[in-house]
């Protein structure tokens, strides 16, 4: 991939990604090093890079949706699945305190699976 491309490429990521806003903060300048760097090292796998930056910003979304449930205490769907307003005030608060690993790995999950394991992780007494 030619850095001309991944340039193009690193233009495509979504407006509300993390990576995107650093880059545009950044400026022009980090963005050509970076595509320079991703074109000529052969051992960064460009499809991973991207691919990882969808699956973020699909996190980010559903924390933002749960986040806003939460705050005003309303149900609402999250990926086909009804939650109530009590389970999505129980999923963020839980959210709140894990770190990035952490909520990569829970959110990875079924939506079922998700509000169980939050209030496993909430009825600790050292949680």
């Amino acid at each position: 991939m030619t850095k001309d491309e991944v340039r193009s490429r690193l233009e495509t990521l979504h407006e509300g990604s993390y990576t995107r806003k650093v880059i545009d903060k950044l400026g022009d300048r980090i963005m050509d090093s970076l595509a320079e760097y991703i074109a000529s090292n052969p051992d960064f796998d460009v499809k991973t890079f991207f691919d990882t930056q969808t699956q973020l910003r699909e996190f980010e979304v559903l924390e933002q949706q749960l986040h806003k449930m939460a705050e005003n205490r309303v149900s609402g769907e999250i990926n086909g699945q009804i939650i109530d307003g009590f389970s999505a005030y129980m999923v963020s608060s839980v959210l709140h305190k894990l770190t990035y690993e952490q909520k990569k790995s829970l959110l990875k999950r079924p939506t079922n699976e998700i509000v169980a394991i939050a209030y496993k992780l909430a009825s600790r007494t050292e949680f």
